[in-house]
């Protein structure tokens, strides 16, 4: 008689789940933060879980670390400008500090994650993800966010990525995060957050317009195709007080696997039942 291990992540009300097939399971720990689980999965290979949701998955995490990364940096140099020093908030996994360093021009990447063993066990288990965390651009920054900009001096940054957990930590969704990231922003800055499903997640999208809208001149939505997250849309935010969203797709020239100059525009094209809670 044979056994299989399967993973499945619930949505709150437990009436929905995405289900993965287990070839092993690499590590498991409860933190002082949170439970982090590391599986290696049949279909979408290596999957970093926090507290029961799948942060990342070694098929297809390149999709939501370039729309998080790479929209950013493109849309300040379609502006003229180029970014040389970046804040990740969260991310511990590497995969947007991985997408960062790919550009030459960048000198500074500080990534602040309040847990160091998402770090320590990334680095273990997630290979070649990972590895961008020892680049020597990279500050890790071992303390919760919302503390850490607090501290920060005005005109610090030219890009933050808030590269959170699944959109349930409201601490990081609340006008006064965003209003200390606008402080620590450049004028010419751009910050991008991850914001979650329409279909899991409408309030949070209805919440973080509302706020970006009061905070940031320039407030947009856009969207990327993520299948290992729930429903498989996935939706940003993206915020500037200068910074156009809208670029010449022709200008990009990063080849991506996701990411192009298209794609970059075509993410801002947003279906109807999205436009009307934007409202």
């Amino acid at each position: 008689m044979s056994s299989e291990l399967w993973f499945t992540e619930y949505n709150k009300n437990k009436n929905f789940g995405m289900t993965f097939k287990v070839r092993q399971y690499l590590f498991h720990e409860k933190t002082k933060y949170q439970t982090i689980d590391i599986f290696d999965t049949f279909e979408y290979g290596k999957v970093l879980v926090l507290d029961g949701m799948v942060m990342l998955t070694e098929k297809d995490e390149f999709v939501y670390h370039e729309m998080l990364v790479h929209v950013p940096i493109n849309s300040i140099l379609n502006h003229g400008k180029e970014p040389k020093r970046i804040l990740v908030i969260g991310g511990g996994d590497g995969g947007a500090v991985k997408e960062i360093i790919k550009y030459p021009f960048i000198e500074q990447i500080d990534l602040c994650e309040i847990d160091e063993k998402v770090v320590e066990y990334s680095l273990k288990y997630l290979n070649p993800i990972s590895s961008s965390l020892e680049d020597e651009k990279v500050k890790i920054i071992i303390e919760d966010g919302r503390e850490f900009i607090k501290k920060c001096n005005k005109n610090t940054y030219d890009v933050v990525c808030v590269d959170s957990t699944e959109p349930n930590n409201i601490s990081l969704f609340d006008i006064e995060f965003y209003k200390n990231i606008s402080k620590i922003l450049n004028q010419n800055g751009v910050v991008t957050v991850q914001v979650g499903s329409y279909v899991f997640h409408k309030n949070l999208l209805e919440e973080i317009n509302k706020i970006f809208k009061s905070v940031f001149s320039i407030n947009k939505l856009y969207s990327a195709n993520v299948s290992s997250y729930p429903s498989g849309v996935w939706y940003f935010a993206y915020g500037s007080n200068s910074v156009g969203a809208i670029i010449s797709s022709e200008f990009v020239k990063t080849k991506e696997l996701y990411y192009n100059g298209e794609i970059h525009n075509a993410s801002f094209v947003l279906p109807t039942y999205i436009k009307e809670i934007l409202k």
